[in-house]
């Protein structure tokens, strides 16, 4: 019986860790085209520089959504 539960709770883990993973998956691809967007037209009509990306603030942006954004969506599946 208790194989059984902890058979059963592992599951339940995996796919939990399976979902965050697609999640951040999706909600990486998608904050790096929007910060590469808005750090192309930043740099072009505000700054004046041109078309220049700024690369590293594009990766930093779009690693925290994926990480900070998935994490809420399974808490909030989880609690209610």
């Amino acid at each position: 019986m208790l194989i059984l539960s902890i058979q059963v709770l592992l599951k339940i883990y995996i796919m939990k860790i399976k979902a965050y993973i697609k999640g951040f998956m999706i909600i990486f691809g998608i904050a790096l085209v929007a910060n590469i967007l808005i750090s192309l037209f930043w740099n072009y009509f505000i700054k004046d520089k041109g078309l220049i990306i700024d690369w590293e603030t594009c990766f930093r942006m779009a690693i925290l959504f994926a990480i900070i954004i998935p994490l809420t969506q399974l808490n909030n599946k989880s609690t209610g």
